[in-house]
């Protein structure tokens, strides 16, 4: 165990006697390292925070489309689909709705689910709609009547027509621009609330969109075809607003929100350069066959591997240490 253990001090000593000849390379590795922290340090006291006050949103309306659906200066038509088609209780409906939303809107019904999908991939004028709104029953018979359990969903474009693109530094990930339905949360958390200066929530852009003037045009419609008389007079006295909820006083530190959006990447380009040292090391051995020449005087590869790992942890802990120490240091007394 003595001669194993002063074989793997050797070859210690063999990896740092060789990180001392290149010592230029080695200077560059804790410079390259250490001037990302320094900058973040510099970046982090020159960026200030800002102590905000409670946010209480104004409400919105979700009775009428926006007017980027109603403009009529725009050169297009737009289009509300509905599946299916085959049933009259489900064309009253969707009558209902469009004078609710829009006279101007004009509606097309599919039979099925798949010709509108169809009709979205081979039309050229499948641009023009807005949603759709399928029924998930089947109507054996044309005077079928809406069951009083009604199951729909909605289906809007994947590409926002109302919302602009929000804006991205190079360095940062693309996000996507669409309704994020696969994200419980967002890619990119902050300290206060999302979309801070947009009343609707901004994207993506439920109201903004359509989706839910739409939605609340369908749940009215159901609600009239069900109990017309007593729905009517109801609705006749129910204004419904969207409201977002109030969020407390908070800090705004900008600094924070772009720093977890740079920080991932910036990681991999500090230690870029210690990755090629380390894989240039590897295939040089490789090539030299030194390891071939250690092994046959009776070192064994555990030997080797563990001093290269010893070596190469040791160097990136002493770095990691000093970044660890600037991150830490107290910059201002803000």
């Amino acid at each position: 165990m003595t001669v194993k253990f002063r074989q793997f001090t050797l070859l210690l000593w063999k990896n740092f006697t060789l990180k001392k000849r290149q010592w230029i390379l080695l200077i560059m590795e804790f410079f390259l390292e250490l001037l990302f922290t320094i900058i973040l340090l510099i970046l982090r006291n020159s960026v200030s925070t800002k102590h905000m006050d409670k946010l209480v949103f104004a409400k919105q309306s979700i009775n009428t489309l926006p007017s980027y659906f109603l403009n009529t200066n725009k050169q297009r038509n737009w289009e509300l689909v509905y599946v299916p088609s085959n049933s009259e209780a489900v064309n009253n409906l969707i009558e209902m709705v469009q004078q609710t939303l829009s006279n101007n809107l004009k509606i097309h019904g599919f039979t099925s689910e798949k010709d509108f999908e169809e009709y979205i991939k081979y039309d050229k004028d499948s641009d023009h709609v807005m949603a759709a709104v399928v029924f998930d029953h089947d109507f054996v018979h044309s005077e079928d009547p809406l069951p009083l359990e009604v199951r729909y969903h909605l289906r809007f474009s994947y590409l926002l027509r109302n919302t602009s693109r929000p804006t991205r530094l190079l360095v940062i990930p693309k996000e996507d621009h669409g309704w994020c339905t696969g994200h419980l949360f967002p890619i990119y958390l902050s300290q206060g609330p999302r979309n801070p200066l947009e009343p609707d929530g901004g994207v993506p852009g439920y109201i903004r969109e359509g989706f839910l003037a739409v939605q609340h045009a369908v749940d009215k419609a159901i609600m009239k075809y069900h109990a017309k008389e007593s729905s009517a007079e109801i609705l006749r006295h129910t204004t419904v607003f969207i409201k977002r909820f109030p969020f407390p006083a908070f800090l705004d530190d900008s600094f924070l929100t772009y720093l977890s959006q740079i920080w991932p990447p910036m990681i991999l380009f500090i230690f870029s350069l210690t990755v090629f040292t380390i894989l240039h090391t590897i295939v040089q051995e490789k090539e030299t066959k030194l390891k071939d020449y250690l092994l046959i005087m009776g070192l064994t590869r555990w030997q080797l591997w563990g001093a290269d790992f010893v070596t190469f942890f040791l160097t990136l802990l002493i770095t990691i240490s000093l970044m660890t120490f600037f991150l830490f240091i107290k910059a201002s007394r803000r």
